[in-house]
C-alpha cells in the first residue's frame, strides 16, 4: 500500500492538518492552536479502498475546519493505552501474587511467591509491552545455565504467561507475545522411547563413602565447618536438602535424642523467610542412630548452635544455609577433596539414590525406606530405585557390611543384621 497525503492549509505555505496512508495504516497530525496533535487507525486486512474512503473523508473534514478525529475520543484512549503500557513487570506481577492470596491453598500461594521472586529478579522492571519471545527464550536459556530441571523451567515459563494473560484481560497489554510453544513437540517415537528408557545411576559405594565421611569430620576453615555438617546429615539420612535446612532443635529433635522429626522444608532458591511444607507435605519421623547421634553432638558443642529453637546447620548470620552455597561451597569441593568422582544429576539426588539403593542391598525393608524419606507407600522405592542396581554385580558381604556400618543399620551385639524401627506419618512433633 503506497503513500498518499490530504493537505489542508490555513494560509499559502502552511500546513494545518495532513492525511495519509501508510503500511496498512491511515495517519494524520496536524498542528491547532498552537498544538501538535496525531493519530493513527489501523485498516483491517490492508483494504486499500476503505483507507481511501477514510483520506478522502478526512480531507473533506479537514477543509471544513473540522479537526475532531485528530483532538477528541479515540486519541485520549490511545494516550492512555500508552501510558498503562510502561506498567513495569516487577510491579504487576506483585500485585498478581497479592491478589492470588485468598483464592489458592498457603502452600500454593508460597510456591508462586518464590516463582514470581525468581522472574522478578529476571525481569526487573521492564515494561510489560516491552516482554517479548525473545525474553522468554533468554530466560530459558538462564535457567539452562543454572541446572534449573526442565519441569521447573516449564513451570516458569507458564507462570509467565499466565501473569501476562492477566494482564490482557485487564487491558496493560493487546497480546501475549508468546502464544506459541517454544520448543517443537517431541514426536511420538521420541516419546515412546524417553518413557522405555531406564535411568541410569551409579551409587556411591562403601570405599567413597568413608572417604566423604573422613573428609566432612575433618574440615580446615570456617566455610567447611559450616556447609559441610549438612552434606553430612545427607548423606546418613537421604533427606532433601531442604528438609535438613530447615531442622530445629526444638522440637524437631526429641530431648531423648532417639528420634528426629521431619516437619518442614526450605525452597532451593529465593530467600524465603517462612518455612515451607515438606514436598509430600507430611510429618515423619526417623530413628537417629548412632553416625547422627554423634554428627548433632558435635553441632551442639558449637557455640550458640544448641539453645532451643535455633536452627541445627545455621549459617553465619544464624539463618538457614542456602541451597546454592551449599551446593558451590560444600559438594562441589567436597568431592575434589575427597578425590570421589562426581555422579550425574545433583548433589541432592547423589546422596538420596545411595542412600536408597544402600538400604535395598542390605536388606532392609523398602517400606521401612519409604517412610524415612517420607513416601506414604514403598511403591516409589520398588518401582524407581530399582532400576539402579545390578544382580549380576551384586556386593559381596564385605561392602555390605561397609554400608551398614556407614548408616549406622547394625544392631548391637547382632553383627550382620540390620535393625529395624517402626515408623509412623503424620505425627504431632516430638517434644
Amino acid at each position: 500500500m503506497g503513500v498518499r497525503n490530504a493537505m489542508v492549509t490555513d494560509k499559502p505555505g502552511e500546513i494545518m492538518a495532513t492525511a495519509w496512508i501508510e503500511k496498512g495504516y491511515v495517519k494524520a497530525k496536524g498542528r491547532i492552536d498552537g498544538k501538535l496533535f496525531r493519530r493513527a487507525r489501523r485498516i483491517p486486512e490492508d483494504d486499500d479502498a476503505l483507507a481511501e474512503e477514510m483520506v478522502a473523508d478526512l480531507q473533506r473534514r479537514f477543509a471544513m475546519g473540522d479537526y475532531s478525529w485528530l483532538t477528541e475520543g479515540e486519541r485520549n484512549r490511545v494516550y492512555k493505552r500508552a501510558t498503562v503500557n510502561q506498567t513495569t513487570f516487577n510491579k504487576y506481577s506483585q500485585s498478581w501474587l497479592d491478589a492470588q492470596k485468598g483464592q489458592i491453598s498457603e502452600h500454593g500461594w508460597r510456591s508462586y511467591q518464590s516463582a514470581v521472586r525468581d522472574l522478578q529478579k529476571r525481569i526487573g522492571s521492564t515494561a510489560l509491552s516491552q516482554i517479548t519471545r525473545a525474553t522468554a527464550i533468554n530466560l530459558r536459556a538462564q535457567w539452562v545455565t543454572d541446572g534449573r530441571a526442565e519441569r521447573t523451567i516449564g513451570d516458569r515459563l507458564r507462570l509467565l504467561r499466565q501473569i501476562l494473560v492477566s494482564a490482557q484481560d485487564n487491558g496493560q497489554i493487546e497480546s501475549v507475545p508468546f502464544e506459541a510453544r517454544l520448543q517443537v513437540g517431541r514426536t511420538k517415537r521420541a516419546r515412546r522411547e524417553s518413557s522405555s528408557r531406564r535411568l541410569t545411576f551409579s551409587p556411591l559405594c562403601g570405599s567413597e563413602l568413608n572417604k566423604l565421611l573422613d573428609t566432612l569430620r575433618n574440615p580446615t576453615d570456617a566455610t567447611e565447618r559450616r556447609y559441610w555438617p549438612l552434606t553430612e546429615f545427607l548423606l546418613l539420612t537421604g533427606l532433601r536438602f531442604g528438609e535438613g535446612a530447615a531442622l530445629r532443635w526444638s522440637p524437631d529433635v526429641s530431648r531423648s535424642g532417639n528420634v528426629l522429626t521431619i516437619q518442614r522444608s526450605r525452597p532451593h532458591y529465593g530467600r524465603a523467610t517462612i518455612d515451607e511444607p515438606t514436598k509430600t507435605g507430611a510429618v515423619w519421623q526417623i530413628p537417629i542412630r548412632e553416625p547422627l547421634a554423634d554428627l548433632f553432638r558435635r553441632q551442639r558443642a558449637m557455640s550458640l548452635l544448641g539453645r532451643d529453637g535455633g536452627w541445627v546447620f545455621p549459617s553465619e548470620a544464624d539463618t538457614p544455609l542456602h541451597y546454592r552455597n551449599w551446593r558451590r561451597r560444600a559438594w562441589s569441593q567436597l568431592l575434589v577433596k575427597a578425590r570421589v568422582e562426581p555422579r550425574e544429576h545433583d548433589a541432592q539426588k547423589a546422596l538420596r539414590r545411595t542412600f536408597v539403593c544402600s538400604a535395598l542391598m542390605c536388606g532392609r525393608n523398602p517400606k521401612l525406606v519409604a517412610a524415612e524419606l517420607g513416601h506414604t507407600t514403598a511403591r516409589m522405592v520398588t518401582d524407581q530405585y530399582d532400576a539402579f542396581m545390578d544382580p549380576a554385580n551384586w556386593p559381596d558381604e564385605k561392602e555390605l557390611g561397609s554400608l551398614n556400618a556407614v548408616y549406622g543399620w547394625l544392631a548391637k551385639g547382632k553383627p550382620g543384621t540390620s535393625r529395624l524401627v517402626t515408623l509412623q506419618t503424620e505425627i504431632a512433633p516430638t517434644g
